[in-house]
């Protein structure tokens, strides 16, 4: 007798729909990926030069007196509206020598191949801190706000002020043995700049963003 199997019709199933499904959700899934990695924000890194070693994203500068720290990173211990509004560098300082270092504001600079900046003083920086609702008699919610709340506010304002001005680098004198550190904050830089100097006391570091 003959096999009657060859007259089966051959099983349906429902597998076409779904895999053209999943391989539409795994070509969008990669498109965002994609999307998101062309979305994120560059990091700045110090060039590598034997002017200065480079450490996990540090430049270390020596001289006879001083080591120097430094790092481009965005700053997030105020307001967000600083991290927008400046362009902030950490910087961390040593004095490794037998006698009193004075550091100066002058002797750091930002070069770019369009610009010459100089650290800001800290009651410019401090003027950017988010000020809405804060004394503003033409405030929409002027009238409708309670002392309290002005109050709180205000309490809030000044201990941004404290914060900054606890991460901001103070210029003067450092002891020897002793040691500064803090954000420089620069005005920005234009946006299509992809490499930046910054010229400290002893020397330089280059920074390309990556």
């Amino acid at each position: 007798m003959k096999n009657k199997n060859h007259l089966r019709p051959p099983v349906q199933t429902k597998r076409g729909p779904f895999c053209i499904k999943t391989i539409l959700a795994f070509i969008l899934l990669f498109s965002g990926v994609l999307f998101l990695a062309g979305c994120a924000p560059k990091l700045w890194l110090p060039k590598a030069s034997p002017d200065y070693a480079v450490e996990e994203g540090w430049a270390i500068v020596k001289t006879d007196s001083l080591t120097l720290f430094t790092k481009i990173k965005p700053y997030s211990a105020n307001s967000s509206r600083l991290s927008s509004d400046y362009f902030a560098i950490f910087v961390r300082v040593k004095n490794t020598s037998g006698k009193t270092v004075a550091l100066r504001r002058e002797a750091f600079a930002l070069h770019t191949s369009e610009q010459l900046l100089y650290p800001l003083p800290l009651q410019t920086v401090a003027g950017s801190l988010d000020r809405r609702g804060f004394m503003d008699p033409f405030s929409e919610t002027m009238f409708e706000e309670k002392p309290q709340d002005w109050e709180e506010r205000e309490r809030a304002l000044q201990e941004q002020y404290l914060r900054l001005a606890d991460n901001f680098f103070g210029f003067g004198n450092i002891l020897p043995g002793g040691s500064k550190e803090g954000w420089l904050f620069f005005d920005l830089i234009s946006g299509n700049q992809n490499a930046v100097s910054l010229e400290l006391p002893g020397g330089s570091v280059e920074f390309i963003r990556d």
